[in-house]
């Protein structure tokens, strides 16, 4: 039994599904914790008499049964006796939990980082504020259109979670109201805070960068006959394979290995430069 409850108290899916379970309010959970402190109080180390062992018997007896009840209560409650933005928000945390279950290293660290921070922001935002926060899930997809059409009506989102692309229009249309972050800029990349400008004013916000695992992923290239025709050294580029890239040096790595001549082309970007002599 004390497993199964321990289950609730160490296992975070548990407290997003069932938070009932630690409902005071509930005759079923009070019962069950009131038998709890009971049947702890009684354990010994030693046998402690007849007496106090048919005492300690019958506690741990009322709290099985007691225990039944109050789980059966929390797992038929759920989220319910919740207001619905902290239901919705120990919702939203369970689907990232999940999937940051199906993750390994940091990306997994990323995800459970989000699922931490988000499951008591309504009800840390009301205590500091008195102001109740929803928060309303929207598939991506349609997060853009909703607002067009609900923000000129007065019925739009205070803050929404949209691509920095969106900038352009939505600035353009009146949507939008300046940020100013003040000394909280310095705690978010200068790189991803320039992506929220438009104007040269500041929009929005990013609320989460990419894990390492995302950001920093290998190159793999395979050059066959190309690469030969173009004259590129295997043995060379076997010695620079930590050389760092980015996604710039594919556009010019591309138009080299193919041989195409371009006013475009730079030769600082091409990745295999350094390894190519003479073609074959």
């Amino acid at each position: 039994m004390l497993s199964a409850y321990g289950a609730y108290e160490l296992d975070p899916a548990m407290l997003l599904q069932y938070p009932a379970m630690w409902d005071l309010s509930a005759a079923a959970v009070v019962a069950f914790h009131d038998a709890l402190e009971v049947a702890g109080g009684l354990q010994t180390e030693g046998y402690p008499g007849p007496d106090s062992a048919r005492e300690y018997i019958d506690a741990v007896t009322t709290l099985r049964t007691n225990w039944a009840k109050a789980d059966r209560y929390a797992r038929s409650t759920g989220t319910s006796t919740l207001p619905d933005a902290d239901a919705q928000s120990c919702d939203r945390a369970l689907k990232l939990l999940r999937h940051a279950e199906g993750t390994e290293g940091p990306e997994r660290a990323a995800y459970l980082q989000r699922v931490n921070a988000l499951a008591p922001l309504a009800a840390a935002f009301k205590a500091e504020t008195g102001v109740e926060l929803v928060l309303v899930e929207k598939g991506f997809g349609q997060i853009r259109d909703d607002f067009k059409v609900a923000g000129p009506a007065g019925q739009g989102p205070d803050i929404l979670i949209g691509a920095h692309d969106w900038l352009g229009e939505l600035a353009a249309s009146g949507l939008l109201a300046e940020v100013n972050l003040g000394d909280k800029a310095a705690d978010f990349e200068p790189v991803a805070v320039d992506a929220f400008k438009y104007g040269g004013k500041l929009y929005g916000m990013p609320y989460a960068v990419a894990p390492e695992a995302q950001k920093r992923v290998p190159l793999v290239a395979w050059t066959g006959p190309l690469g030969k025709r173009t004259g590129i050294d295997a043995g060379c580029l076997r010695g620079t394979l930590d050389a760092p890239l980015t996604h710039d040096h594919l556009y010019h790595t591309v138009l080299a290995l193919m041989d195409v001549r371009s006013p475009t082309y730079r030769p600082g970007l091409d990745a295999f430069a350094p390894c190519r002599g003479s073609p074959a």
